[in-house]
């Protein structure tokens, strides 16, 4: 039997070959002999584990700095190289989606 990380790799490929496929999951499953169940599982799982990386997904650390006089209508997020202004009445849900996107691609 293989180990975990030869079962990975060989389901990350799977995994890989049916995104490129264009097919739905049940047809490259069928295509390929594959047990469907196995294919959602490991799906789900691998695309967990990619978004999880070593942070929460619940949490977003940034830096404060010390507040300047313009600041006090506002706050500034750095997220990388990126400057988020936030004024009173912004959406938190829109700055957490937001936030989280540019640390992924940072």
């Amino acid at each position: 039997m293989a180990n975990h990380n030869e079962l990975r790799k060989e389901w990350e490929g799977r995994i890989s070959d049916f995104k490129l496929s264009g097919q739905s999951g049940a047809g490259c499953c069928a295509a390929n002999q594959i047990n469907l169940q196995q294919f959602y599982y490991w799906r789900k799982r691998l695309m967990s584990e990619d978004q999880l990386g070593n942070q929460s997904p619940d949490w977003v650390t940034f830096e404060v700095g010390k507040p300047t006089i313009d600041s006090y209508d506002h706050i500034r997020v750095l997220v990388g190289e990126v400057i988020i202004e936030v004024k009173q009445g912004y959406d938190s849900n829109l700055l957490v989606n937001l936030i989280r996107i540019l640390r992924a691609s940072c």
